[in-house]
């Protein structure tokens, strides 16, 4: 009010003067009082939100910290790297094309044991006899106990010694990363792309609970936090006490074959995964109102192809996907992003209070996996192919 007094009154001041142009009759300078007023606003918010540190409420843990504080900020590039091409130096005989694509060196699947049980299936279809497994690969290893069955894993599989349009490719690496309902994990994970984890043992359960609280952790290992609170559980499929304690610490895994650390030398060594396939970790972590930690995480990270899939197997209730439709993330529009709703294919499914594991390599996952991997081929159109090597 203050400010179109202010406007009405300059304008009557220079009306007055010898522009006589710039009378104007009262009700055209009533909307211009409005839309100067309006234009003034917009500017003042749009520098604020940019200059202002407004973060949710939902982004701070327990302790009041903020989980987006350690992220990297990386430098924006307009599309992920495996969508991008790049000079060769010289012409393919066929096409005379003399630019070169990315090749797809790195996919990382994350989530619960439903994703576990996808990524498993993925990586043992049809793959090459001599791929080298990490300590912890496997579908379920029961037999790790304490410190193995909820586990990250690797896997890598050699690559031809020359590819096509010079593709010089070593070795592709398909990860796994466990969410075990925590989102500080979460973000962990994708600041530290490259480290595979592991449940402590419960001697190293009480040495680690020092590190942590000593600060010295150094980025290998991280606390999930209290999850056991009602509200973190609340209409959601919990694990059982055991199974919480069990994956409450978190230390590198550093146990692997020589044979792995041989090949992981000769991977190509990257920042982040060329493609990130995330469903949903224990508690639907990430959940509808973490969006705006995903969106983050996605904007760090432009070289990497994010496919999200909210609502896979586990929770897959109506309430659940409704909270994802009313926040809009299904709309969500970036460059490095593709959404999957999958809810035409969930309600299909038995509903159930404990957990439901659809079956290895069955019609449900066939069909989930060609939705989501059909986005990645739209993007890596003319790429070369490596969905399952």
């Amino acid at each position: 009010v203050v400010c179109l007094h202010k406007i009405r009154k300059s304008i009557k001041r220079i009306s007055a003067s010898s522009f006589a142009i710039m009378r104007f009759p009262t009700y055209k300078q009533k909307y211009y009082c409005i839309f100067t007023a309006a234009v003034i606003w917009s500017i003042l918010y749009t520098v604020t939100i940019h200059f202002t540190n407004i973060i949710p409420e939902q982004l701070y843990n327990n302790d009041d910290e903020l989980i987006l504080e350690g992220l990297q900020q990386k430098h924006l590039t307009q599309y992920p790297r495996i969508c991008k091409k790049r000079k060769s130096g010289k012409e393919d005989q066929h096409s005379g094309d003399s630019e070169k694509t990315f090749p797809m060196t790195w996919i990382m699947f994350m989530g619960d044991s439903n994703m576990r049980h996808t990524y498993y299936w993925w990586t043992t279809k049809d793959r090459q006899k001599n791929g080298v497994e990490g300590s912890t690969y496997g579908l379920d290893r029961t037999n790790l106990g304490f410190s193995g069955r909820w586990a990250d894993q690797e896997i890598l599989f050699p690559g031809p010694e020359g590819g096509e349009n010079g593709d010089s490719r070593k070795v592709s690496r398909y990860s796994f990363r466990f969410l075990h309902g925590s989102l500080e994990e979460f973000v962990h994970d994708a600041n530290h792309w490259d480290i595979a984890r592991r449940a402590v043992t419960k001697t190293e359960e009480v040495q680690q609970q020092g590190k942590i609280h000593n600060g010295e952790n150094n980025g290998t290992a991280a606390a999930k936090g209290d999850d056991k609170h009602d509200s973190m559980w609340e209409g959601r499929i919990r694990p059982s006490d055991l199974t919480l304690r069990a994956t409450k610490y978190q230390h590198s895994i550093d146990d692997n074959s020589k044979e792995f650390i041989s090949m992981m030398k000769k991977w190509e060594i990257k920042t982040s995964p060329d493609v990130v396939i995330l469903t949903q970790g224990w508690g639907g972590v990430p959940r509808s109102d973490q969006i705006d930690v995903v969106r983050t995480i996605v904007k760090n990270n432009p070289e990497t192809l994010f496919i999200w899939s909210p609502l896979y197997v586990t929770d897959h209730s109506k309430d659940r996907y409704d909270s994802y439709v009313e926040s809009g993330v299904f709309s969500w529009s970036e460059p490095n992003l593709r959404m999957v709703d999958l809810w035409h294919m969930a309600i299909t499914l038995p509903i159930s209070t404990t957990l439901y594991h659809a079956p290895v390599g069955g019609k449900y996952m066939q069909e989930a996996m060609a939705n989501i991997w059909k986005e990645v081929n739209i993007c890596t159109t003319g790429v070369l192919n490596i969905t399952r090597t």
